[in-house]
């Protein structure tokens, strides 16, 4: 996955490639596989040797911190690596309303010393359990939509890969055997993408999963943009789509977060982001998922960028710092602007 997408904290990453590519992850050791080639790409320790025997403070964005011991926090990977760098003693700012960490803490702490069930895939049924994953596992994932993608999001924001492969395969589990047309009810979003665009979508969707040796279902890339949705109503709701001072990156506007098409485009566009080739200009004209787009493709998402965009001094910048060659895609006004080019 690439994980290098990240103008909305966590969002993409998770989003990227399912229900289809989905990681899979054997036990807290941090033996990671790659579900379709079956090869190993990374082994971590969960709680390095210094850390043991301490607590590890956490910060939610709406409440007191947590203290939980090192143990378990450090089955999250985004808190060990702050800890390993400043110490135990100083907070971990966690994008998180309280409520959610508090729930996501459960799963770590019963996995501080209980194994990962192996979940294989394809699924046998609805149940988890048929699948191989354990009966507190597929109890923990037995909520509601919303809560399943706060759980998602959750994994994502803090780096549990087990957690974020439970949740994503229970997203597929939900919509198995089920039409586009029923998921798009689901979502409850209108289906305002033309016909033609959604042909020419598709076709290339299918191309695209026939290169990844990915079997292509009868929903076609529905599951894929059901899950985007939710997951960005998750972040929504953990206010990680709040614009920031701090932060120069822009965040989704509201209306492309209720507009189908344009969460089919952004899923388009994240699965292979040479999809914008042949996306229409309220994509490509679209800064956000523009901004995206050139980080995870090191810059070369900006040669389909539209002209309005090629003249943004911050994009551009955020371009060249990805990559320097990218100044080339910039407007010639741009690029002739001796200030703005030193």
């Amino acid at each position: 996955a690439n994980c290098a997408w990240l103008v909305v904290p966590h969002v993409e990453q998770v989003c990227h490639g399912l229900p289809g590519a989905l990681i899979r992850a054997r036990g807290m050791s941090g033996d990671i596989f790659d579900t379709l080639r079956e090869k190993r790409f990374a082994e971590i320790e969960v709680c390095p040797t210094r850390l043991r025997e301490k607590t590890i403070k956490l910060k939610p964005v709406d409440g007191e911190c947590i203290e939980v011991e090192a143990e378990v926090a450090c089955i999250a990977e985004s808190v060990k690596r702050v800890a390993l760098a400043k110490g135990t003693d100083a907070e971990v700012p966690v994008s998180l309303k309280k409520a959610v960490l508090s729930k996501v803490l459960e799963y770590m702490k019963h996995h501080a010393t209980a194994p990962v069930g192996d979940i294989v895939l394809p699924l046998a049924s609805e149940n988890l359990v048929d699948s191989g994953a354990t009966k507190y596992d597929a109890s923990f994932v037995n909520v509601d939509k919303a809560a399943l993608y706060d759980l998602m999001y959750a994994a994502s924001a803090l780096n549990i890969p087990t957690l974020t492969y439970l949740t994503a395969v229970k997203a597929s589990a939900i919509m198995m055997k089920k039409s586009a047309e029923e998921i798009r009810k689901e979502v409850n979003l209108k289906n305002d993408l033309p016909v033609r665009e959604e042909a020419d979508m598709k076709a290339s969707f299918e191309e695209m999963r026939t290169r990844q040796t990915l079997e292509m279902d009868e929903a076609g890339m529905a599951p894929s943009v059901a899950i985007m949705h939710g997951v960005l109503s998750a972040a929504a709701r953990q206010g990680a789509l709040e614009a920031s001072e701090e932060d120069e990156r822009p965040v989704p506007s509201r209306s492309s977060l209720n507009s189908w098409r344009m969460v089919s485009w952004r899923t388009a566009v994240f699965e292979d982001w040479k999809q914008l080739a042949n996306a229409p200009p309220e994509v490509c004209g679209d800064r956000e998922l523009m901004w995206a787009a050139v980080l995870a493709s090191r810059g070369g998402a900006l040669q389909y960028a539209a002209d309005a965009l090629r003249a943004d001094k911050q994009l551009i910048l955020h371009a060249v710092e990805v990559n320097g060659e990218s100044l080339i895609e910039a407007s010639s006004a741009l690029r002739g602007d001796r200030d703005f080019v030193l």
